[in-house]
């Protein structure tokens, strides 16, 4: 560490990707980690309060938006998780962490810290994925020339999102319609919530 990833990985195959403590990942251009896209797929980056890992920019200056995102597929297994952890400068397509029909309860993300995005935060990218996101910090999520989200999810996975997030700089949540199909309790989030599509 730090690593210097020049082209995607991709984890399937039933393939657990373990990341240790401290260790940088720094990304070369327009690529990612993609998980359990293909076949099925495991991330666990545990990191601690002292020891972070970090996602960030290969290059020598970094800006948002300069490497894409963490990829959660269909195919992604039970137990993944991101905690204590820092994604810097990602987003340059979507998201810094995008999903693809994962199925619910699947993926857990705590104690990150998402900044200097060129999009959105986090992307749920179906209906019932329900990330558990919980103690985590959104900066520099961009609001202009259109409006970008820290989070965005549908009606079924809202009730993932924890209480004790923090969202600065104006960073909001979208709620994408969706549909109410049982009974459920959304917390106060605490920020702005934009719904920007019909809820049934």
């Amino acid at each position: 560490s730090p690593y210097i990833i020049s082209d995607f990985i991709e984890v399937n195959a039933g393939a657990v990707l373990t990341i240790e403590p401290g260790v940088t990942l720094k990304f070369e251009g327009i690529i990612g980690l993609d998980i359990g896209s293909f076949t099925d797929g495991k991330l666990v980056a545990v990191g601690t309060a002292q020891d972070p890992i970090v996602f960030t920019s290969a290059a020598p200056t970094p800006a948002a938006g300069d490497w894409a995102y963490i990829s959660f597929g269909d195919n992604t297994m039970a137990g993944t998780q991101i905690a204590y952890a820092r994604l810097d400068y990602c987003g340059s397509e979507f998201a810094c962490i995008i999903s693809s029909d994962v199925k619910a309860n699947r993926v857990t993300l705590d104690h990150l810290t998402i900044d200097h995005s060129g999009s959105d935060g986090i992307l749920e990218d179906g209906a019932a994925s329900n990330f558990a996101i919980t103690n985590s910090s959104f900066s520099n999520i961009p609001t202009t020339p259109t409006m970008q989200y820290a989070i965005s999810v549908q009606a079924p996975s809202f009730a993932g999102i924890g209480a004790n997030n923090t969202f600065n700089g104006g960073a909001m949540i979208e709620l994408a319609g969706g549909t109410v199909a049982s009974t459920t309790s959304w917390l106060d989030p605490g920020t702005s919530i934009a719904v920007t599509d019909d809820l049934l």
